[in-house]
């Protein structure tokens, strides 16, 4: 198959070779996927005989992490050298798929060299001693984690929009993908399969500690907090994103010509477009009991939104004004209704009182929070 690629030079796959990906071998996968599930059952009848079940419990649970560590390493490998390394073979004109697994070479040599380190403590005696102090080291390492973790989860809607394009438009890569998936070390995995194995590993790891918990409470108390800690980190950064591309959404389906008034002046588009104000949160209510509004709370402020002929607008209440800072904002539910809750400006130029009516009284308490908890920061 002849390609052009974006320099105008030209390439040559050869499809045939596909066949040998569902038979390729992967170096440094050889010991990784040859361990029984159950720690018991490789174990002599004296050696469980001189333990106490709490004793088999965490020698079982030891075994487990170690064991899924070797198949989440087996699986960057195999994504590594099948996807990636066939990425560059086969389509190295198509440039977007190097942004499918970002980071993936990163996620090998923090995680295999965090296997190394477990599997050493495993055969330096029949039972694995405690492995609290190599858990403790990993973890504590929460800012490389966070980082990695937060880049790879950020560009899975991207990675997975990337692939589903070739997929549908490029016959040879759909038959490179069949044949990747063939391999064996895959186990049936799909490409989507591996992204999402990949973002759900620190679930995961938070699971398999937790239960180590229940057996040994004193020492694992500080790891169960790091990774609750990374995980919040990690979410958080996919929110900021996702909130930074609404945004985009928003400001680019907003009339130019509209404004409302700020602080006594005028608030268009492009003071909404301005980069140090981040989209916090946004949806509709019914304002005053009369129009359907949008609410869009940005980091330092509240705007209404309403919807004219597919088009957003400022909008301003009869006899007021449709934006206040949010450092000067109260949110109060109303008594014996569930629905609704009061939005209330303490400006002292311009004081204000909305009465907000949304759709389902559960979201509430979800608008309250979000106000809350940016306004507490200002």
């Amino acid at each position: 198959m002849d390609a052009i690629s974006e320099d105008g030079d030209q390439f040559l796959s050869i499809p045939d070779e596909f066949e040998t990906l569902s038979q390729m071998s992967i170096p440094g996968t050889q010991n990784l996927d040859d361990d029984s599930d159950c720690w018991s059952l490789n174990q002599e009848k004296e050696t469980l005989e001189k333990l106490d079940p709490q004793e088999i419990k965490m020698q079982e649970l030891i075994h487990e992490f170690i064991l899924t560590e070797k198949h989440y390493c087996l699986v960057l490998l195999t994504i590594q050298q099948l996807f990636c390394d066939g990425f560059s073979k086969f389509f190295a004109s198509e440039t977007k798929l190097r942004g499918v697994f970002i980071g993936i070479d990163d996620l090998i040599q923090v995680h295999t060299s965090f296997l190394d380190e477990l599997t050493t403590r495993q055969e330096q005696a029949e039972l694995t001693a405690n492995i609290t102090d190599i858990l403790a080291g990993f973890f504590g390492n929460s800012s490389k984690l966070k980082q990695m973790y937060g880049d790879f989860c950020k560009n899975s809607d991207k990675a997975l929009k990337i692939y589903k394009f070739y997929l549908e438009t490029d016959y040879e890569f759909e038959k490179f993908i069949n044949s990747c998936q063939k391999n064996p070390l895959l186990k049936r995995k799909s490409l989507p399969d591996c992204l999402l194995l990949i973002e759900q590993r620190l679930i995961k790891y938070q699971l398999l500690i937790s239960a180590m918990l229940k057996t040994n409470k004193s020492d694992l108390n500080s790891v169960h907090d790091s990774i609750k800690d990374i995980l919040f980190d990690v979410n958080q950064q996919i929110e900021e994103q996702q909130n930074a591309l609404r945004k985009v959404e928003i400001c680019h389906k907003l009339d130019d010509k509209s404004y409302t008034i700020y602080k006594g002046h005028q608030f268009s588009k492009f003071d909404m477009q301005a980069e140090h104000r981040k989209l916090i949160f946004e949806g509709e209510a019914t304002l005053n009991d009369k129009a359907l509004i949008r609410i869009v709370v940005l980091s330092d402020l509240i705007v209404f939104l309403r919807e004219v002929n597919g088009r957003y607008e400022l909008f301003m209440p009869e006899n007021k004004i449709g934006a206040f800072g949010l450092d000067r904002v109260l949110v109060r539910k109303k008594a014996g209704l569930k629905s609704i809750f009061y939005l209330i400006s303490s400006d002292k130029v311009n004081p204000q009182i909305h009465e907000l009516h949304v759709l389902e009284p559960k979201d509430v308490n979800v608008w309250i929070k979000a106000i809350q908890d940016h306004s507490l920061l200002l």
